[in-house]
């Protein structure tokens, strides 16, 4: 049985798993917020940007390195959270499915990381993800005073209530449900496929560790990726209901085809392939070895 595995079957406890995620998700952003800032910019103005260096350049032309940091604060609270509560929930559900279902394992990492995956879309990643890709927006107009997260939250709950923050819910639902999902089932058959031994050397398993979270990573961004583009597109409107181009998660994509093309639904697919590849090998990592810390401390 590989460490991962074990790792995951473990009964670890909650408190643990909880922070072990929040802290992974904080590292992750600090690795690779202004990819994530290009990639916004490229789907929100398709048009404007010709690749990753255009958009990057475009961005620090009008508001210097700072641009590409624009809803940081945001990010990291959206990212720590949601981080933490994927592995809570996956962890708990993957027990919970093991004790009452007689399935494979990589079969229960799946379901148990769809779950997840829409779990955290609805109790965390949609709301702070309109705040972020709003403060992110605004990063492309000339020598702007960004609002900060207080701020724009405020905003948002002022013009249109609460459900204002819940705008784009249904694509960020489908996004995360295939990103996590897709990410544990192949993590986890990766790393049953690569361990040869229990007993491995740290440095090496770690680093197995990293690149397998990173190809997993960058290899889920293509299953799901039109509908980060609807979302984006939709929680970037700031105006009301009535007014709103892109009113639902089909019709939108819809409209993005018929105006654009359907390589449109692929727009911002490099700088977020890349950042969710870097993300995700650190965060596995980093997860990983702070339970494996926390089970060698405690036994």
């Amino acid at each position: 049985m590989s460490q991962k595995l074990k790792v995951l079957g473990e009964n670890n406890p909650p408190h643990v798993v909880l922070f072990a995620g929040a802290f992974a998700g904080a590292c992750e952003v600090f690795t690779t917020y202004p990819l994530d800032t290009i990639k916004t910019h490229m789907q929100v103005f398709p048009g404007k940007h010709k690749g990753m260096t255009a958009a990057a350049i475009n961005v620090i032309q009008a508001n210097g390195i700072r641009g590409l940091f624009f809803g940081l604060p945001a990010s990291i609270a959206q990212v720590g959270g949601k981080v933490a509560l994927r592995f809570t929930v996956f962890d708990q559900t993957q027990r919970i499915i093991g004790s009452k279902f007689q399935i494979p394992s990589h079969l229960n990492s799946l379901l148990s990381g769809l779950f997840a995956g829409a779990v955290e879309a609805v109790l965390w990643t949609t709301p702070t993800e309109r705040i972020k890709i709003i403060q992110q927006n605004e990063a492309h107009i000339k020598q702007f005073k960004p609002q900060n997260t207080m701020q724009c939250l405020i905003s948002v709950i002022q013009k249109q209530g609460i459900k204002g923050l819940y705008v784009g819910t249904v694509p960020t639902i489908y996004k995360q449900s295939a990103s996590v999902g897709t990410r544990f089932w192949l993590y986890n058959i990766a790393k049953e496929y690569f361990s040869t031994s229990e007993n491995q050397n740290t440095s090496i398993y770690f680093l197995r560790t990293f690149i397998i979270g990173g190809v997993v990573g960058g290899i889920s961004t293509v299953f799901n990726h039109p509908f980060d583009v609807i979302k984006s597109r939709m929680q970037a409107e700031v105006c009301s209901n009535q007014n709103r181009k892109y009113k639902g998660t089909f019709s939108g994509l819809s409209l993005i085809v018929k105006e654009e093309g359907v390589l449109a639904t692929m727009k911002g697919l490099s700088p977020r392939f890349a950042r969710v590849a870097i993300a995700q090998a650190v965060t596995f990592a980093v997860y990983e070895g702070i339970l494996i810390f926390a089970q060698s401390n405690s036994s």
